[in-house]
């Protein structure tokens, strides 16, 4: 005859349902954040802006040089530069942006003045 405090079978399911629906919960999880960080919202876009305007803002390592833009839509934003933009881009140019989510930086292209010329 089997132990009568032995557990049975129905009982040994029943525990293990709670690491199996973790685990379950766990992957999803896993599988979500994955699949947001390569959503297409996290893909680095090339914007044309125009320049609006320069500046200096505060960051950890001091003063920081900025350059304001405006998008086609009439957005404006503040995007981080080097000391020297100011050489080589003028109010009125038109500036290569790269966003990526929210994130908005210089793109390679540099300034093109209203004419076209670098």
């Amino acid at each position: 005859m089997g132990d009568p405090l032995a557990p049975s079978a129905k009982d040994r399911l029943k525990g293990l349902l709670g690491p199996a629906l973790l685990l379950t919960f766990v992957g999803l999880g896993l599988w979500f954040a994955v699949t947001l960080l390569t959503s297409e919202e996290q893909q680095i876009v090339h914007e044309k802006m125009t320049v609006i305007g320069f500046g200096m803002g505060a960051s950890y390592a001091g003063n920081s040089a900025i350059v304001r833009v405006r998008d086609d839509k009439g957005n404006e934003y503040q995007v981080a530069a080097d000391a020297n933009i100011g050489e080589r881009c003028a109010v009125g140019d038109a500036i290569d942006i790269q966003r990526q989510g929210i994130n908005l930086q210089l793109g390679i292209g540099g300034c093109r003045r209203p004419d076209g010329s670098a």
